[in-house]
């Protein structure tokens, strides 16, 4: 397909992996396969919670995508209860949710406060994220100590729908 010999071929997406980080994920996933393995398939600890799927080949993108889903979810229950006790879910809620977005509506003099306060819960989760891995770290993918902290926090922006917010 790349018109390549499939010995180079195989070296340079293991060097695309490697440099991506993922070459430890796949380890990762590997060694769960083998260790908790169960109807067909296998369960892979991800953030506290238990993923099961049939394959290593798909257990990666299931690892990548289920800690994608908890943070999102771990950031908008943050916010929820930090809305409630503002007093603000009277003219606060959330419109749409697409995998690590929110589209929040709220009043235009909110909309800054509202915003810090949604970055301010995904940067959170992060740290929770952490935190939680470094209390368990049999479930660290890259084996170790986890020593990089990732801001999942990408800003936000004011617009009167969700095409002006991009």
């Amino acid at each position: 397909m790349l018109d390549i010999p499939p010995q180079e071929g195989n070296e340079k997406k293991n060097n695309f992996l490697t440099r991506m980080g993922l070459d430890k994920v796949i380890e990762y996933v590997k060694r769960c396969s083998q260790q908790f393995s169960y109807g067909g398939g296998f369960f892979i600890p991800v953030y506290g919670y238990w993923l099961w799927c049939r394959g290593v080949n798909v257990g990666v993108n299931y690892f990548c995508q289920g800690l994608e889903a908890i943070i999102q979810k771990k950031a908008v229950i943050a916010f929820d209860k930090i809305m409630e006790a503002k007093g603000y879910k009277t003219h606060t809620g959330s419109v749409l949710q697409v995998h690590d977005e929110i589209l929040i509506e709220t009043l235009p003099e909110l909309a800054d406060e509202v915003g810090r306060i949604m970055c301010n819960c995904y940067t959170e989760a992060g740290s929770d994220m952490l935190a939680w891995y470094k209390e368990n770290k049999w479930a660290y993918p890259a084996g170790g100590e986890p020593s990089i902290s990732v801001d999942f926090s990408g800003g936000y922006a004011k617009g009167l729908n969700y095409y002006a917010c991009h």
